[in-house]
Formats: structure tokens, sequence, C-alpha cells
């Protein structure tokens, strides 16, 4: 029922669409476009509150109106117009005619790659435009992001957006906790004062793991809270869902408790790029309606020559026999012991998952093959994808069996500890570094490259003083 009537004459209220935390949201129309439009106030009830929880609600709403006025990208609501303060404030933006990914989901399920990818890539441009003006949304969930009819991805909601200027107007009432459930970093849920954009990473996370597997990384339960402060987060693949090693470590990374270690928004974009549908490739599921991707891939159709001959998604993933892929292994592994991370790099990468599909995380060929991608992500300075990689042969091999596959493992544990010390974890590091080093030597190994690396990284914890606990394990 309408029983709210903006005070202009310029709009028409229609129907009432949400009530929020703090405000309510109204399809309205404007009476001399015929346009449809957004218009949102403060929720009455908050606004019969005395004193400073009404002054804070208004001094909110009006920084939330000022953050909407400095942003202008198509996948942000454009601001239009506001009025009444300061007792009845309002404001008036563009209308999204699509529907919320909460809705979406609902009805599709778990998605196709390159319609997660596509979704994903559009938010990350969205906050491409809202990070360096040192913004931070803070409430990046399904019910915050619109799907359109032609596909594209919008961001609304900036009433909790966290403003990294020194000079900006701190506001702390109205839940001490900004964010929702299911997808509020460990920072934000510790309610620490200064946030930043890599809160936003781990929300982007839970939802790309909404996305590809149609669940949450961890329940919404008692234990929420609780998991998503300490408990690792369950990969991708451990869900039994299908996707590229890259994806699947990429998503370990967003979602690491400490937010140095999630990589930048610039990365998670890159990444998620390659997995865009080729221009005027089939889509990636008939039944998605509005199709994500559908934009994309009409939208180089004039310049076929940017398509590689021959590609296709699938084809990227098959599976080499075993002979060739271990002449792949041997070929990246020269690659990257000459510090030259080329074409075979690439070429092995291109193939790990569906190999590691195929023969699984404790195949000796597969795990040499991880530790060979994550030294090359490790040499480009990719730390963030060379500790998921190293970290899932650790995992996936925690009683290696035969001495050949137990020198793979120690060689990933050294590689986590480098990527450890690369996070400013030294502590952490070290421990590993200690633990490794002692079953080294408990071990039948006699390993040249080993030990060099295992001292490499001592010399490296020596330096940021852990001088005396490396040598007494050295000398044990």
């Amino acid at each position: 029922m309408n029983n709210w009537v903006i005070p202009s004459d310029r709009y028409r209220t229609i129907e009432r669409r949400g009530s929020g935390g703090m405000a309510e949201v109204w399809l309205a129309e404007d009476v001399v476009t015929g346009e449809k439009v957004v218009v949102k106030h403060p929720r009455p009830d908050l606004m019969r509150s005395d004193g400073a929880d009404r002054a804070a609600l208004i001094k909110r709403f009006a920084r939330e109106v000022e953050l909407l006025k400095r942003l202008n990208h198509r996948g942000i609501p454009r601001w239009r117009h506001d009025g009444g303060w300061p007792n009845n404030p309002w404001v008036v933006m563009d209308y999204v005619d699509g529907v919320s990914l909460h809705e979406y989901t609902g009805n599709h399920g778990a998605l196709p790659v390159a319609a997660a990818a596509a979704i994903m890539v559009d938010l990350l441009e969205i906050l491409g435009k809202v990070h360096p003006r040192r913004l931070v949304h803070r409430d990046i969930k399904p019910s915050n992001i619109y799907i359109d009819r032609q596909g594209r991805i919008h961001l609304l909601d900036f009433g909790i957006a966290f403003d990294a200027d020194p000079h900006a107007t701190r506001i702390t009432q109205w839940g001490s906790t900004p964010g929702s459930p299911g997808y509020m970093s460990p920072e934000a849920l510790r309610n620490e004062e200064r946030v930043t954009a890599a809160a936003d990473i781990y929300s982007c996370g839970c939802l790309l793991f909404k996305l590809l597997t149609g669940q949450l990384p961890f329940p919404i339960d008692y234990n929420l809270n609780h998991n998503h402060l300490e408990v690792v987060a369950p990969r991708i693949s451990e869900r039994d869902v299908a996707v590229p090693a890259e994806i699947d470590d990429l998503v370990a990374g967003m979602l690491e408790k400490n937010p140095l270690s999630r990589p930048p928004a610039s990365r998670v974009e890159q990444v998620m790029r390659a997995f865009l549908p080729i221009p005027g490739s089939a889509p990636p599921d008939k039944l998605l309606d509005p199709d994500p991707t559908e934009y994309r891939r009409g939208a180089l159709k004039e310049t076929p020559a940017r398509a590689v001959p021959g590609w296709s998604v699938r084809r990227r993933f098959e599976r080499p026999g075993r002979a060739k892929f271990q002449e792949m292994v041997r070929q990246a592994r020269q690659e990257v012991s000459a510090g030259d991370n080329g074409v075979h790099v690439k070429e092995l990468r291109a193939v790990l998952t569906a190999a590691r599909k195929a023969w699984g995380h404790a195949d000796l060929d597969v795990a040499k093959a991880q530790v060979c991608c994550a030294d090359a992500e490790l040499g480009d300075g990719n730390w963030v994808a060379a500790s998921g990689d190293y970290r899932a042969v650790i995992m996936g091999n925690p009683r290696p069996s035969g001495t050949e596959m137990q020198e793979v493992v120690f060689d990933a544990a050294f590689g986590r500890v480098e990527c450890l010390l690369a996070e400013d974890r030294e502590a952490e590091g070290f421990q590993l570094w200690a633990d490794t080093t002692r079953e080294l030597k408990r071990s039948d190994i006699r390993s040249r490259r080993l030990t060099a690396r295992r001292d490499y990284i001592a010399a490296g914890l020596s330096e940021v003083g852990f001088t005396d606990r490396v040598k007494r394990v050295l000398e044990e």
C-alpha cells in the first residue's frame, strides 16, 4: 500500500519496494519524463527517535547522498534529486530494471563459470571506480547487487560505506558491525575502526563461492561468526564443483583471514577476465534469464581476429596423456628454474585442473605440476596465488607415500613459508619452516635443492629476528 508521498511535484510514488536497516525504498515515476525512478528516505520509525540517534541517522543518510553525487559509473544508480532536509530527507536515483542476485541465484542455483565470471568482472569494474576514491562499500551481498534485463550488474546501497578519507565524518551508530551475515569479513566482524578495500574483496569471495556452488563458504548458523573469524574457508573444489584451478585458488586467497593476504581487486578482475566467454560463442546456459554473458559474447562480433583460432573453453582444459603431461611438467620446470616463466608454464597451468580432476591431488605428477606452477607465480610476485597452490599440495597429501612424493610435499611446504614471509606472517612462517626442517632431517631425502631452499628461507628468517631460533632448529 502506498502510505508515503514524496514531498515533490516532480515525482509520484507508486509502491514500496523494501525497508532495510535504516531506510525505505520506493518505486516512483518522474511525471515530467514518464521514467521510473527509485526514491529512498530514512525509516519513519527511526526518524521519530529523539536526540543523538535521530541526528546520527540524518547525518548518515546525508553522507550516502553525498557519496552518490561523487560516484559516476553506469553500474551505480545515478543521483537525480534530493530534498526535505533536515526533517524529511529523501533522494531520487535511477531505477534498475532487473532482479537482485539473491532472487537470480534462487532461480538458477549454481552458475556456469562463464556466467559467474561475467558477473564478477562487472562488479569489480564498479569497485574499480569506488575503491580509488578511498571508499569501501562494506555490504557486498546478493540483495545489494542487481542484474538488469541486458545482463549488466549494478551495485546498490552505499548506506554503510566507509570513507577512508582521514577528514571524513565517522558515524558508528545504527549497528556496531556493519555488514550482512555470511558475507562479512573477519575485520568487519571484529568491528575494527578502519577497514580497507580488502573487506570488499572478502565479501566478493563469499559471493563468488555462492555463484559457483550455490552455497556460502560457511552455513548461516550459530557458528557463523566463529567460522569467519577462525576457520579456514573450504575450497570450491572441496564442494565437488569442477572449477579451473586458477579460480579455486583465487577464491581461497580472497577468503584469507588476514586482509593483507587477499589479492587486490585488479588481480581478481584479471583472473576472472580469462574466463569470460568468447565473442560469438554459445550461451553458457540457455536457461539463464537474463544472461550476464550476452553483451560480452556479442561485443566483439565485428572483430573476430581477437579470438584465438580453434579456441574453446572446453578445449582449454582437456587433459593430455600421462607421458605428454610429464613432458609438460619437465619443460615448465626448466623455464621456472631459468627464471623465464613463458609458454610452457602457461600450457601446464591450462591443463592442470583437468589433470587434477582425473588423477587427484595425491598423484605425483599432479603434485609436481602444482608446485611448479606455484614456483612460477612466486617468481612473478603473485604470492597469494602461489600460496594457494602450495597449500593444495600440502593439504592433499597429509601422509605422502614414497620418497619422491614426500620430497614434493617438503618443496611445497618451503614454498608456502616464502609466501607467509611475503605476507608479513613471520611467526607462522617460522613455525612451518621449523616443522618442515625437522621432518626433512628425519627422512631419507638428501636433496641439494631442498637444502638450498631451506637455507635461503633460514637467512630470511634471521633477518627478521629469528636468528637464535633458526640456529637451534638447524643444530638439533
